[in-house]
């Protein structure tokens, strides 16, 4: 490879300094670089460029015929997979890799955190290679033993689907917050996502009035009342019969009296 290197760039020389300056096919590593066109602003040659799946053919700078096979591989940190050739060269599904290619540029490089016994382990990639740190878990690891668990949230009163809830503390066992107080709010939640919104300024102006008016007929409405003039007292008279005993008597005389009369 170096040596045809070596000749490449020195054919390409020996073109400028002739005037007749052409771009020629190369190969480096899995990748053919064809169709060259050379730029005069930049003096230098833009190529075309495709992956070789079955090696490069450092003689003509094309892509190998010969039992072309497009078998997975990784370069520069991409996973190129499920391969079909396509002439001289094969097409691939890609995939960008995470944590960069393994060691021997077959597949990603797997790094993974993961806890056990309350200690997560922190994946470190490097040179194609995957270390842990051990993180001590203050409260443990969570039900996917993916990671620590995380700090007991604040159960803070807040608004949501029209509700506000209030009085909120945390449930070990289900791991989430619940809350005393529900209360429906009949103008939905503000918009920062804490409380129910308040009555509009317009549905309270309204409200204002009604109150006031009603109260203004209640008391044009509102009969004063009277009370009764008190009575003199009348002295008392005595209707006993023992009253009409000597009335009643002086009747009788009267009666016999004219009776006498009447018959003289």
């Amino acid at each position: 490879m170096k040596m045809y290197l070596f000749v490449f760039w020195a054919a390409l020389l020996i073109m400028v300094l002739a005037g007749t300056t052409q771009c020629p096919s190369y190969c480096l590593g899995r990748t053919s670089y064809y169709n060259g066109i050379y730029e005069v602003s930049t003096e230098r040659c833009s190529y075309t460029t495709k992956t070789c799946a079955n090696g490069c053919d450092y003689g003509t700078g094309d892509c190998s015929n010969s039992g072309l096979t497009c078998g997975p591989y990784c370069e520069n940190g991409t996973y190129y997979y499920d391969g079909q050739a396509g002439g001289e060269w094969c097409m691939f599904k890609t995939q960008v890799c995470k944590n960069g290619c393994d060691a021997n540029n077959k597949k990603c490089l797997v790094c993974e955190g993961y806890c056990e016994n309350s200690v997560y382990f922190r994946p470190i990639v490097s040179a194609g290679k995957c270390s842990y740190e051990p993180i001590k878990c203050e409260r443990g690891c969570n039900t996917e033993a993916t990671e620590c668990k995380p700090p007991i949230p604040k159960c803070e009163n807040h608004c949501e689907d029209n509700k506000e809830m209030t009085g909120g503390s945390y449930d070990e066992v289900r791991e989430q917050c619940v809350y005393e107080y529900t209360d429906e709010c009949l103008y939905g939640c503000d918009d920062a996502g804490k409380e129910c919104k308040p009555m509009p300024p317009e549905q309270e102006q309204n409200k204002t009035n009604n109150t006031v008016a009603t109260e203004e007929n209640k008391s044009t409405q509102k009969e004063e009342v009277v009370a009764p003039p008190a009575q003199e007292e009348k002295p008392k008279t005595d209707i006993a019969p023992k009253g009409l005993c000597p009335l009643a008597a002086l009747g009788i005389l009267a009666c016999a009296g004219f009776a006498l009369l009447k018959k003289e």
